[in-house]
């Protein structure tokens, strides 16, 4: 019996690990021995996009030339490309627990630590691609809507793929701090190095907003604590736990210790404060006492007696808010609104609400802002929603299938 050597069928799954191993060992190799990552070569646009044009032209001449051949049948099938998802994956989990240097000059960086712009990613990314277009091209010779849900998820993919690796010149992070009054023209990189901008931001106020400050309960000899927020609204109540009646008299969220006692005063050392009634008959326990956050003009106050511990812990930060004047070099001035997980479109720049002066809390004078601009990023969008376009006709057909199969 001859055996046809012609066929795809002849090689395994394990040959398809032997190619995705030859371009992690080569990326390797090259991480080690130039130690310059592929990433910081890519040129920023149009160097990028004249690149990628003609990156995608070479693979298509390739795919024509060699489409008949053994090999593209071999690269257009699952023993390929399941190898190559697998090696493509474990970087991606090993972005994810190690912590990864964004600092532009990586020279002396192992490229563990700035594994997205080692040649070890790039081309195992490159080999994805390839192996996405091949069987992307193979599939579009068929009419089906089937097929046009598969050709929807690859391309999808492959212009994540693309758009995220060729478009990483182009993305900037910087970090620009905001002083009251004063218009601010410059940010700082992850080198620390300063960047000129085309527009200008001054901060013209800051709002902080809290939520509502916790009270922590423990009892050591049953070893169980309660966290519970302080009813503002209803004054005085009362609440039970275990054999205790605890009743909540005043709240000051802003005050200041005045002999043992806390009065309302609103200024960057104040702390949260409130006066308690704890009773306790089986103990004995009958008393009224004062609780605080604390601060760095007064020290922390904290009931403990017979194992009972109450505390008052710092409000959190509910919402914070950076309103500023817009200067645009070529443009209209105009006022931004820049809140936490709402960022303010300006131009080409997306800017965050980052942090501020922590001490001074809602009277804070500076604004931390982080400006990220990735011009690319509608390229990574347009892939995301053909992917998601063709798992959803993708359910269709198939639930269509199932349905005329019945």
């Amino acid at each position: 019996m001859r055996v046809n050597y012609k066929s795809a069928n002849h090689y395994t799954i394990l040959h398809g690990f032997y190619l995705a191993i030859v371009f992690v060992f080569i990326g390797f190799v090259l991480d080690v021995v130039l130690k310059k990552p592929l990433g910081l070569l890519v040129p920023v646009f149009p160097g990028n996009l004249i690149l990628l044009v003609g990156t995608l032209l070479v693979l298509i001449i390739i795919g024509i030339i060699f489409r008949k051949t053994l090999a593209f049948k071999f690269i257009t099938s699952v023993k390929v490309a399941v190898p190559a998802i697998c090696f493509f994956t474990v970087l991606l989990i090993l972005i994810g627990i190690i912590p990864q240097e964004f600092n532009q000059n990586s020279k002396n960086i192992h490229w563990l630590y700035n594994i997205k712009n080692s040649w070890t990613f790039y081309l195992t990314g490159l080999l994805l691609v390839i192996i996405l277009m091949a069987a992307t091209a193979k599939r579009m010779k068929v009419f089906s809507f089937r097929n046009i849900a598969f050709v929807f998820n690859h391309l999808g993919i492959t212009i994540i793929l693309l758009g995220a690796g060729f478009g990483q010149s182009d993305y900037k992070e910087l970090r620009m701090t905001l002083i009251q009054n004063e218009p601010i023209w410059y940010a700082y990189n992850k080198n620390n190095e300063l960047v000129e901008l085309d527009f200008a931001l001054e901060m013209q106020s800051f709002e902080l907003e809290y939520h509502l400050p916790l009270i922590k309960i423990e009892i050591d000899k049953q070893k169980r604590f309660k966290l519970l927020e302080i009813d503002t609204a209803n004054l005085p109540y009362n609440i039970q736990y275990g054999d205790y009646t605890i009743t909540f008299k005043e709240v000051c969220l802003e005050c200041v210790k005045k002999d043992n006692s806390y009065i309302n005063f609103e200024f960057p050392g104040a702390v949260s404060a409130t006066n308690i009634l704890l009773k306790n008959m089986s103990s004995n326990i009958d008393t009224t006492f004062w609780i605080s956050t604390g601060s760095k003009m007064y020290l922390r106050d904290i009931f403990n007696h017979r194992g009972v511990q109450i505390s008052i812990m710092p409000p959190a930060a509910k919402k914070y808010t950076t309103r500023a004047r817009y200067y645009p070099k070529n443009g209209t001035n105009s006022d931004v609104i820049i809140q936490v997980n709402k960022p303010a479109k300006l131009g080409q720049y997306l800017v965050y609400q980052q942090s501020y002066d922590i001490d001074k809390g809602k009277y804070s004078n500076i604004s931390v802002l982080n400006i990220v601009k990735d011009p690319w990023m509608p390229v990574v969008y347009l892939g995301i929603f053909m992917l998601l376009a063709g798992i959803v006709l993708l359910f269709v057909t198939g639930t269509h299938f199932n349905l005329t199969k019945q």
